[in-house]
């Protein structure tokens, strides 16, 4: 029976976490979704189960090493390459050279975090 009960605790925590973090991704998708010249690589909206609270997204505007590096100047960490699937992000149209940056979003992440992130990638690429 005790153990029935912590399953049942460990798969609603499980659950808080994931509608958290879904939250998160949906406050980054919906500016990079409506932010032109930003093509969002894969699902534009986040929910629990359903989409993994990582983004990547490519600007013709800007390299993705130089917003990852000016992001990172801001206290941002975010992550800039073709992450080992380069052929894949050749056959989506980006240059595997540039690549694409990727953004992941943790349980300990906070909203705050995120409107910081958007703010400081609408003050880079306007």
């Amino acid at each position: 029976h005790d153990q029935g009960n912590r399953h049942s605790r460990a798969e609603a925590v499980f659950e808080l976490v994931a509608r958290h973090e879904s939250t998160l991704a949906n406050i980054l998708l919906d500016y990079l979704k409506d932010t032109p010249d930003i093509r969002l690589l894969g699902q534009d909206h986040a929910a629990p189960g359903q989409r993994a609270a990582t983004v990547a997204f490519h600007t013709r505007a800007m390299p993705s090493a130089v917003i990852a590096k000016r992001l990172a100047d801001c206290g941002i960490g975010v992550g800039a390459g073709d992450f080992y699937a380069r052929r894949c992000v050749e056959a989506l149209g980006v240059d595997p050279d540039d690549g694409v940056v990727r953004v992941s979003m943790v349980h300990y992440n906070t909203e705050i975090e995120v409107r910081k992130l958007v703010s400081a990638l609408h003050n880079l690429l306007g």
